[in-house]
């Protein structure tokens, strides 16, 4: 019972961190007018992240506080005769199978955005050599 409270109250403990590192102003500086998707999947990807760290840290308290060792109690592992386990291994490969689309679906959107130039944009060309630079530019 005590680890499960200790383990409970890091978590409380890391979480309320990250919220008073927030009230504090600890953010990203602003890089450039148009990261604005880059900085908004940023805020995605560690929005999902602290969510499965909650959600995996409230379970292992569960799991530690409902199979702690008992008193007439005694393990069974039976893997290969259980209809539980196919049915526990199809949820988490739904769960981790939603976990991977939300994080990656907002980086592949950056990534669209930034392999794509502006209609508006100038064309250039630059190459690199050893020792020296030529940079031509074709713009206006």
């Amino acid at each position: 019972m005590l680890v499960t409270l200790i383990f409970l109250l890091f978590t409380i403990a890391v979480v309320a961190f990250h919220f008073y590192a927030l009230e504090q102003g600890f953010w990203f500086p602003v890089l450039a007018s148009n990261w604005a998707l880059m900085d908004l999947t940023t805020k995605i990807t560690l929005a999902v992240s602290a969510v499965v760290f909650i959600v995996i840290s409230v379970f292992v308290c569960y799991c530690i506080f409902r199979f702690r060792r008992r008193e007439g109690h005694s393990a069974d592992h039976e893997p290969e005769n259980s209809k539980e386990n196919s049915k526990l291994e199809g949820w988490l490969t739904i769960f981790t199978t939603v976990g991977v689309i939300a994080l990656l679906s907002p980086g592949l959107m950056v990534y669209r955005d930034f392999i794509n130039p502006p209609a508006d944009a100038i064309k250039s060309r630059s190459s690199w050599g050893a020792m020296d630079m030529e940079l031509p530019f074709s713009g206006k």
